[in-house]
């Protein structure tokens, strides 16, 4: 689907085009001027009928040239507009000296082997998605939180049990923060869905009967979070056509970031939602609004939040 911008782009007349008609229109009237001139002195029409020839063919002329310089101010202002963005987003690229520098001092600093070093470079940049090894899990939820203060719209996948989100000793910090962050920015759209190995579906199921930790889910992140679970067999027999999504967030339909627990891999990529890299992730979301869409249970199983389901004292909402 094109963007606005390529439909306005797409609409806009040629200025070779403007010229050419602008021309046709002069030689057009310069034709009839001549052909009445001619027609005037043989006496084959009256001087009062060329007068009115005459005007028709100059308010014609002027007519057009001033439809030519409307058109041609119209794509003046556009073309400027095009140029301003580009050069704003040049500047966010180039102006980012942090950004570029670990790269310009690799090359700089390789001698015989600068090509296959450059070669590298450009390879790595090609992809559509990038890598981040080595990355912990407060780290990865860093970046995460930094993305949820940008956003409009989150759609989550947990590849884990709803008990996840009960904060450990070990992280209890990084995660409230977190999920404080999502619970407390205003959005137009928050959605999660568990996507748990068959093995732990008792898990889950067992978690969900909980009274305390399904009110610790809850006060953690807000009820505007419709929340939806389903086991990895039911997915795939549900819908063959899907890949497993890893554990991730997608940002506006934009952003996706996502976390390798097993490797301590991050990974982030731009979501491409008409072309190649349609997230899987994305693609689960689909088929759950065309199953709410039509009021069905299943197989995508409903979290709800139970009734009077609120936020601790200290929640603080944006």
């Amino acid at each position: 689907m094109g963007s606005s911008r390529d439909k306005t782009d797409s609409e806009l007349p040629s200025v070779r085009s403007i010229v050419a008609r602008s021309i046709a229109a002069g030689l057009l009237g310069v034709a009839v001027m001549y052909l009445f001139r001619h027609l005037l002195e043989s006496g084959e029409v009256t001087e009062t009928a060329s007068s009115h020839v005459k005007t028709i063919v100059v308010g014609a002329f002027f007519g057009a040239l001033s439809s030519a310089v409307v058109e041609l101010l119209r794509v003046f202002f556009v073309v400027a507009e095009r140029l301003r963005e580009n050069s704003e987003a040049l500047g966010r690229v180039t102006g980012d000296n942090e950004l570029f520098s670990p790269v310009n001092e690799l090359l700089l600093r390789v001698d015989r082997h600068s090509k296959t070093v450059r070669d590298l470079v450009k390879a790595m940049l090609s992809k559509r998605e990038f890598y981040v090894a080595y990355t912990d899990l407060n780290s990865y939820r860093t970046h995460l939180i930094s993305a949820i203060g940008n956003s409009e719209n989150y759609h989550g996948i947990k590849r884990d049990t709803i008990s996840s989100f009960v904060p450990g000793d070990d992280d209890s910090s990084r995660v409230e923060i977190y999920l404080r962050s999502l619970r407390t920015k205003d959005m137009k759209e928050k959605h999660r869905v568990f996507v748990i190995s068959d093995d732990e579906e008792e898990k889950m199921k067992q978690e969900l009967s909980d009274q305390e930790i399904v009110k610790n889910y809850w006060e953690l992140n807000g009820p505007e979070v419709k929340t939806h679970w389903i086991t990895v067999g039911s997915l795939l027999k549900n819908y063959p056509d899907l890949e497993l999504p890893d554990d991730c967030g997608i940002y506006d339909r934009e952003l996706k970031i996502s976390y390798d627990h097993g490797k301590s891999v991050m990974k982030f990529s731009l979501v491409d939602q008409a072309g190649a890299n349609n997230s899987a992730a994305l693609a689960i979301f689909e088929k759950l609004n065309a199953q709410t869409g039509i009021n069905e249970k299943g197989p995508f199983l409903e979290i709800a939040p139970p009734r009077g389901v609120g936020y601790p004292a200290d929640a603080g909402r944006a």
